[in-house]
């Protein structure tokens, strides 16, 4: 009977968005943890960006300690010297050798110094980038154990959905179904809509004088002549008559 079709159709639409609904909830926790694994790939690429600045500080900095500890070395050694000096042309000479070391070790301290300085603040820049990365990773640890508990939950929800679904599939008419998968297919959702205050409820376009009485009969299945959904009327008892042209 075409009333019990109806109600089958009904039964189906109602599957059929709980499915939709949870296919797109699970698509949703692989986007999530996507996300998060591009921003932490991002925050990675920083800390590389940033070791190489350490990195290129580093060799300047150990060049001059290098060239400071032969600095010092050679005016030890002159200094120590200095009292075996015999002339004062020489002791002269050799006290102006000295001073000139020591000015370019003070350039050279200097120099180290802003080095230093440098790479104590790029440091702490890597240390503060990497707690980012650290709770980035446990984030997303946390998200994918609670995506795959949900995930699990869901799949057993759309199995049992799924099931009944081809159960209720089975009930119409082979045309009946064909057309309401068909519909579904095309307009990537709900093929069934309610008609209230003479319109259907998906489009809004309200329904030809004529189609609302063919649509009362309950002989025969009807389209709306708009969204093209098969059409569904509330009756006075409470249950649904359909309209499909």
């Amino acid at each position: 009977m075409l009333e019990e079709q109806i109600k089958v159709l009904e039964v189906l639409e109602e599957l059929d968005h709980k499915i939709d609904k949870i296919k797109s909830e699970q698509a949703i926790y692989p986007a999530e943890i996507k996300k998060l694994e591009k921003s932490l790939h991002e925050e990675q690429a920083k800390i590389t960006e940033q070791q190489n600045v350490i990195n290129e500080l580093t060799v300047p900095k150990k060049e001059i300690e290098n060239e400071l500890a032969v600095d010092r070395e050679h005016v030890s050694k002159m200094s120590q010297r200095l009292n075996e000096m015999k002339t004062n042309e020489t002791y002269q000479a050799a006290l102006k050798e000295i001073a000139n070391f020591r000015k370019t070790i003070e350039e050279k301290e200097g120099k180290l110094l802003l080095l230093m300085e440098q790479i104590e603040e790029a440091t702490k820049t890597l240390e503060a980038r990497q707690k980012v990365i650290d709770e980035q990773q446990k984030l997303i640890e946390e998200k994918g154990k609670l995506a795959s508990t949900r995930q699990k939950e869901l799949g057993g929800e759309l199995t049992t959905y799924q099931k009944n679904r081809d159960i209720e599939l089975g009930k119409l008419d082979r045309e009946i179904g064909r057309k309401y998968e068909f519909i579904r297919s095309r307009l990537h959702g709900s093929a069934v809509a309610k008609i209230e205050a003479g319109a259907c409820q998906a489009c809004h376009m309200r329904l030809p004088p004529q189609l609302l009485i063919q649509l009362q009969r309950g002989d025969k299945i009807h389209n709306c002549p708009s969204c093209k959904r098969i059409i569904i009327l509330p009756t006075m008892s409470g249950h649904s008559q359909a309209v499909h042209q």
